[in-house]
């Protein structure tokens, strides 16, 4: 017996924070055709804040690294202590290992990064979402091979 569950999901509220208008546009456009996320859009660190404060936290909070008003990983600390326990996470370019490291022990949910594809985007907020943490394979693979190096190093 096949039984489907009818049920209306509940919609995922995401904001989305990036001073490229392009970027917000599409990616906005995108998540909210596919059905299931209310995205908001903000195009500085303090229009975002502006945003969590006035409507309450979000499910889910993407903000760009290197947009104003953000300060690095200042920015992170401050959304993460606004949106109220629930995920922010950071949408770069790549970053350096050093400041992926510094991103994650800071608190946040995940990188994603700009080079992403659509669809992985929203997969990566559902991921983010369910309270995971999301990191994608490439900079998994490029923060261990600092490591690796090391390793042998030491091991010769």
């Amino acid at each position: 017996m096949n039984v489907q569950n009818t049920a209306p999901q509940p919609q995922i509220s995401v904001l989305l924070a990036d001073d490229h208008r392009m970027i917000l546009e599409m990616f906005s456009m995108f998540l909210s055709e596919l059905g299931g996320m209310n995205v908001t859009t903000a195009e500085s660190f303090d229009e975002a804040a502006d945003l969590i404060q006035q409507e309450g936290p979000f499910d889910v909070v993407l903000l760009d690294l290197n947009m104003p008003g953000m300060n690095g990983v200042a920015g992170l600390r401050r959304a993460i202590r606004l949106n109220d326990t629930k995920p922010v996470a950071i949408i770069t370019g790549t970053p350096t290992p050093r400041m992926q490291e510094e991103i994650m022990k800071t608190g946040a949910a995940g990188i994603v990064l700009k080079t992403t594809p659509a669809r992985s985007l929203a997969n990566a907020i559902r991921f983010i979402h369910c309270g995971e943490r999301y990191l994608p394979m490439e900079l998994m693979r490029i923060s261990a091979e600092p490591s690796r190096a090391a390793s042998s190093r030491t091991a010769s």
